[in-house]
């Protein structure tokens, strides 16, 4: 998939990358793309950690992520002319956290997807998804990450 980028490029990274025929990815070691290619990309996967500490999601880096991908491409609203682009969050995190960050960053094109995999059999899970969970306030980019996982997974 050449429209695709990966930002985190852990186990959760790898598995997206495995499912989807992904080659574009970028991480803090190591990185097949420049950030400045995100430019040109449609699909930016989100797959950075998130540990709860003290009850507390830590999500500040998909939130600086995700402001930087709007510096590089601009801000998708339903108001303006900017290349069509969707970021997937596939970190856990907490319910609502992708129509937070919507309403605060003032956007409208995140998906949730989060992922089911564990350490022991992430590469059979990210083949063989046992469960497949889209979330989105705007049905064209639901559907468009939809779209993705039929296009892969026959059900």
């Amino acid at each position: 998939m050449n429209n695709a980028a990966i930002i985190g490029y852990g186990m959760v990274g790898k598995a997206t990358a495995l499912s989807f025929g992904i080659k574009n990815y970028i991480s803090r070691s190591s990185s097949s793309i420049k950030w400045q290619d995100l430019q040109s990309i449609k699909y930016i996967f989100i797959c950075l950690p998130t540990p709860c500490i003290k009850g507390k999601w830590f999500t500040d880096d998909i939130e600086k992520t995700i402001k930087k991908i709007i510096s590089i491409k601009g801000k998708k609203t339903k108001y303006n002319e900017v290349q069509d682009y969707v970021i997937i969050v596939r970190s856990t995190v907490y319910p609502g956290f992708a129509r937070q960050i919507s309403y605060d960053m003032e956007i409208e094109n995140v998906v949730s997807n989060p992922e089911f995999l564990s350490e022991a059999t992430w590469e059979e899970d990210a083949k063989n998804p046992s469960m497949i969970v889209i979330g989105a306030d705007e049905d064209k980019y639901r559907n468009d990450v939809k779209a993705l996982y039929a296009g892969r997974f026959q059900s």
